[in-house]
């Protein structure tokens, strides 16, 4: 049985923005303020969260990144080309066959739309194919082998119901990109912290938890592409939180850093829970502290060595 997706997202979504600045109890990964901070493509420092930075915005065809972020997918889609399962065959989530009209009247494509709420708040590729999803808290890939979708995400007398999906489905990882802001050239740190969600433990043992991997794309050098973890790390039914860091990364304005979420041998209730942070090296908030400690310094100085009066 798969937990239902939409439920899950208001579910999280109400828990998150209730919840006491000390953490969250359904997981220490979620954020308490999603979509509470706003970045700039022309900022010269990185300080990025994907829980706080998160976007979601209607209508929007990603022409260009929100907080720096754009959220897409690797892969084909049904009927099509394969597509390639790397940053080379990345694709905004926008148009995908699927588009509705929100309470307000606004057209909306690629955004998972409820018809009786209105805005989830959750990017998808085309909901009643593929699970392929993102949102503030985390996300979902597509495998090729697949579930059926809960109604009213689904397309009647193809793949309404609950269990496996008898009919393949394609390969689709969820990404996240972060773009560098184009003033930016320097260090960085980058954590990630993985979470399978843990109310599918005991609903959904047949998961086999998802894999992360994360992606820099060095487009000061006709996009050259560096995997910065070596192995993929597996959130799988029974794991905590996996924590995962990388020290001074040398990056560069325009450089993408792409953090994907893959299916293992299914996506049956691969739905996990993820929270990207970059940091600028040094920090901004350390920069404001030794600008003003020389700021007092000086002043100190002078007064020390100034002629009396």
């Amino acid at each position: 049985m798969r937990f239902s997706l939409p439920m899950g997202i208001l579910l999280i979504l109400l828990v998150g923005l209730c919840a006491p600045a000390f953490g969250n109890p359904l997981s220490p990964v979620l954020c308490d303020n999603p979509g509470s901070t706003h970045t700039n493509s022309t900022d010269n420092f990185v300080n990025a969260n994907s829980c706080t930075d998160f976007s979601f915005v209607s209508p929007n065809n990603q022409a260009s990144p929100m907080s720096n972020w754009l959220y897409g997918y690797y892969g084909g889609l049904l009927g099509g080309p394969a597509g390639t399962l790397a940053p080379s065959g990345f694709h905004a989530m926008q148009t995908m066959n699927m588009c509705s009209i929100d309470l307000n009247g606004h057209m909306d494509c690629g955004q998972v739309i409820d018809p009786n709420t209105g805005h989830f708040g959750w990017w998808a590729v085309d909901f009643a194919k593929y699970w392929t999803s993102l949102d503030a808290f985390g996300g979902h890939a597509n495998s090729v082998n697949t579930d059926l979708h809960d109604a009213p995400f689904c397309i009647n007398g193809q793949n309404c119901g609950s269990g496996p999906d008898s009919n393949p489905s394609v390969d689709q990882w969820a990404v996240k990109r972060y773009v560098v802001p184009i003033a930016f050239n320097g260090l960085v740190n980058i954590t990630i912290k993985v979470q399978k969600d843990p109310r599918t433990l005991n609903t959904s043992p047949r998961a086999d938890g998802d894999s992360y991997t994360a992606y820099f794309v060095n487009n000061q050098n006709a996009g050259a592409v560096t995997t910065l973890n070596a192995l993929a790390v597996s959130a799988g039914p029974n794991d905590p939180t996996v924590y995962m860091k990388f020290s001074s990364v040398m990056v560069h304005g325009g450089d993408f850093l792409d953090f994907a979420m893959s299916p293992n041998a299914s996506d049956y209730s691969d739905g996990a829970f993820e929270l990207i942070t970059l940091q600028s090296i040094p920090e901004p908030a350390t920069l404001l502290l030794v600008g003003a400690g020389l700021a007092l310094t000086g002043l100190k100085s002078r007064r020390k060595y100034s002629k009396p009066s």
